[in-house]
C-alpha cells in the first residue's frame, strides 16, 4: 500500500534513502514474496543493503549484484534459490543460510 507514486524514497515500506534520494537499503524480509531477484537492483549503485531472507524467492543471484560498488551486505537467507552464489567482496556480509539448492 504504501508503494505509490514514482518517488521511492517518499516512504515505500523497506526503502531507504539517503539525503539526496539515493535508495541504500532495500529490506524486505519476510513479507511473503514470490519471484526472482530482478537483475535491475544493479541500477542502485548506491544501495548498500538488500535485504531479502524468509521469502520463497526463487531462481539465482544475479551476478550482476556482486558488482554493486556500495553493497556491504546481502541477506538472501531462508528462500528457495539454486545453483551458485557470484563470487562477492571478501569485506561484505553475505547470509545465504536455509537454500537447500543453493
Amino acid at each position: 500500500m504504501s508503494w505509490k507514486g514514482n518517488h521511492p524514497c517518499d516512504g515505500w515500506l523497506g526503502v531507504h534513502c539517503d539525503k539526496s534520494g539515493s535508495i541504500t537499503g532495500v529490506n524486505l524480509c519476510r513479507l511473503g514474496l514470490n519471484g526472482t531477484i530482478h537483475p535491475a537492483f544493479d541500477d542502485f549503485k548506491s544501495l548498500v543493503a538488500l535485504l531479502l531472507g524468509g521469502n520463497n524467492i526463487t531462481g539465482v543471484v544475479p551476478r550482476s549484484i556482486a558488482g554493486l560498488p556500495s553493497l556491504r551486505v546481502l541477506d538472501v537467507s531462508h528462500n528457495s534459490l539454486e545453483g551458485t552464489m557470484p563470487r562477492f567482496r571478501s569485506t561484505m556480509t553475505i547470509w545465504a543460510e536455509g537454500n537447500p539448492n543453493l
